[in-house]
C-alpha cells in the first residue's frame, strides 16, 4: 500500500518543504474556482462597477493580509493550522472546535463547488447523465484528488489555474467586445442594491476559510 505522508501532526522537515511558486500556484487555484463567478454576477447584479472594485480591492486586501500572517507563522513552524492553533494558545479544545468549523465550512463549499461542477458536466454532455449521476463523478474525482495530498493539488492547479485564466480572458473579450468603458461604467446595477461594505464582506466571506487553511 502506498502511504501518503502530508506531515500532519509533526513539524515538515526542511528538504520536504516546497517553494513559494508551488504554494502560490495551489492558492490560486483554491481561488480561481467556479463560485468566483457566482461573486462576480453577485457584485454586477448589485452594484456599479466602480463601487464593485472597490469592494473587490478592499476585502481582498482584507483576505491578503489573514493570508500573509498565518502563511508567515506556517511556514517559520511548519505545522498545521490544527497544531499551530493548539500551540498558540487555543489549547486543545479550541483547536478542536477550530477544525470542526473549518471542517463545516469546507463541506459546505464542497457541496456548492460539486454541484456547479456537476451541472456543468452535464449540460456540456447534453444532459444525459442527470444531475444525481454528475454529482457523484464529479465528487468522487475530486475526494480522489484530495486523498493524494498537496502533491496531487500542485499538479491539479498548475494545469487548472492557466486554463481558468484563459477561460476568463476569453469570457471578458466575447462580453465586452462590441461595448466601451466608458458605457459599462455608466450602467444601473438592474438588482437589489449592495451597499461597499456588503460587497467586502461577502468577497472576505467567500474566501476567508483558504485563509484560515494557508498554514496547512
Amino acid at each position: 500500500m502506498i502511504k501518503i505522508e502530508d506531515y500532519p501532526l509533526t513539524r515538515v522537515p526542511q528538504d520536504k518543504r516546497v517553494s513559494f511558486l508551488s504554494v502560490a500556484i495551489v492558492h490560486m487555484g483554491m481561488l480561481t474556482a467556479l463560485d468566483q463567478f457566482m461573486l462576480g454576477a453577485v457584485l454586477g447584479h448589485s452594484m456599479t462597477l466602480f463601487d464593485a472594485f472597490i469592494a473587490i480591492f478592499i476585502g481582498s486586501l482584507i483576505f491578503g493580509v489573514v493570508t500573509y500572517g498565518l502563511g508567515l507563522a506556517g511556514m517559520r513552524e511548519g505545522i498545521s493550522g490544527s497544531l499551530l492553533a493548539r500551540w498558540c494558545g487555543f489549547g486543545r479544545l479550541g483547536s478542536v472546535l477550530i477544525g470542526v468549523v473549518v471542517a463545516i465550512s469546507l463541506l459546505g463549499w464542497f457541496g456548492i463547488q460539486n454541484a456547479i461542477f456537476a451541472k456543468s458536466l452535464d449540460f456540456a454532455l447534453g444532459n444525459k447523465l442527470g444531475f444525481g449521476l454528475a454529482a457523484g463523478l464529479s465528487g468522487t474525482l475530486l475526494t480522489i484528488l484530495v486523498a493524494f495530498g498537496f502533491k496531487a493539488l500542485r499538479i491539479a492547479a498548475r494545469i487548472a489555474v492557466p486554463m481558468f485564466i484563459m477561460l476568463v480572458a476569453y469570457i471578458s473579450i466575447t462580453v465586452l467586445s462590441g461595448h466601451n468603458l466608458q458605457e459599462i461604467i455608466q450602467l444601473v446595477p438592474p438588482g437589489e442594491p449592495l451597499t461597499i461594505s456588503a460587497g467586502i464582506t461577502i468577497v472576505v466571506g467567500g474566501a476567508i476559510v483558504a485563509s484560515l487553511m494557508t498554514p496547512i
